[in-house]
Formats: C-alpha cells, structure tokens, sequence
C-alpha cells in the first residue's frame, strides 16, 4: 500500500495486511500502485483527446491511425490494470473496426477474437454483448482468413503490434465452443 495512504489509515487506528492491500503478496512488484496511478494519468490523458462516450471509434478518416494507436494504449493499460470488463470488449471492438477500415487484417482479426473472448470471460457466454460480437466479427474473420489464404497465408500484425488477451484453460474453451 502507498506509505502516505497507509500512514492516513494509521492515524486513525486502521491497519491492513490483506493481500489486496500489500502488492508483493499477490506476485507484483513494490512500485505496483505508483505505476498503476501514473497508468491511470495517462488513461485520463486519453479520454480527453476521444469523444465524450469513451469510444474510439467511429473516426474521421484523418484520425484513424491516430484514434487506433490511443486503443491499443488505452487496451495495454487496461490489461496492466487486470481491467477485464466490459470496456476492455469495447476498446477491442473498436481495434478491430479501426484495423480493419485501415486495412490491418490481421490486427483486426485478433481484436475482433479478443472482443469475443473479453465479453465470454466477462460477462457468459449468453449475455447480449457476447452475441452481438460474435455476429458482428464472423463475417469479418471469415473475410481475413480468405484474404490471408490469398496471401499465402501471411498475416499481417500492424507492424509487429499485436493485441493480446488474457486466457484461461475455460475462457479459450467457452470461445472454441462459439465456433470462431
């Protein structure tokens, strides 16, 4: 726990060891809670640089990449802030639209998985958000593995830039049975 914090609950006779409030029992480093409060500056930074509604897309034309590469930070945070909700489906939502209108296939196949899995893990297999994704991003995948099976199989990444996600052993398995 932050020293000042943990001084201010002192002072008034209140003192945790529980894991939550000690980062190094649950396998982080001791500059865990001031790296997570500078991730939470910049995620600040960032949504005042997109729309009120926290979306990222639909963008302009000329903001694309732009609007793109502030996701992937935004979906890099979140994950470093083991933020698997709802927004993180959204903002992997959003990547696979904004790749796949710049012409990322590959990029935009992973989002479109990801989004699916996020929403899967989060919030089941049956709630609305996780059919609706499912839907939307079928045709889609399907499209890029015919473009990717034209090229060969070479799939392109954004250059290098890869979305990842959190997976577990039930997780993947609740995805595979979606048919995607």
């Amino acid at each position: 726990m932050n020293e000042v914090r943990a001084g201010a609950l002192r002072h008034y006779g209140f003192e945790c060891d529980c894991p939550a409030c000690d980062p190094s029992n649950l396998g982080f480093g001791p500059n865990f809670y001031d790296e997570s409060r500078e991730r939470r500056f910049t995620l600040e930074d960032i949504e005042e640089q997109i729309p009120p509604d926290g979306r990222f897309w639909p963008a302009e034309d000329g903001h694309l990449n732009e609007r793109l590469k502030l996701a992937l930070q935004t979906a890099a945070i979140l994950r470093q802030e083991w933020a698997y909700t709802g927004k993180l489906g959204r903002i992997y939502h959003d990547i696979a639209l904004l790749a796949w209108n710049q012409g990322e296939g590959g990029l935009a196949e992973t989002a479109a998985r990801s989004a699916i899995y996020v929403y899967a893990t989060s919030c089941g297999l049956d709630h609305q958000y996780t059919r609706f994704e499912r839907g939307r991003f079928r045709d889609m995948i399907q499209k890029i593995k015919l473009e990717n099976a034209k090229k060969d199989g070479e799939a392109t990444h954004n250059g290098g830039e890869v979305v990842e996600y959190a997976e577990t052993d039930a997780a993947v398995e609740q995805v595979t049975k979606l048919g995607i």
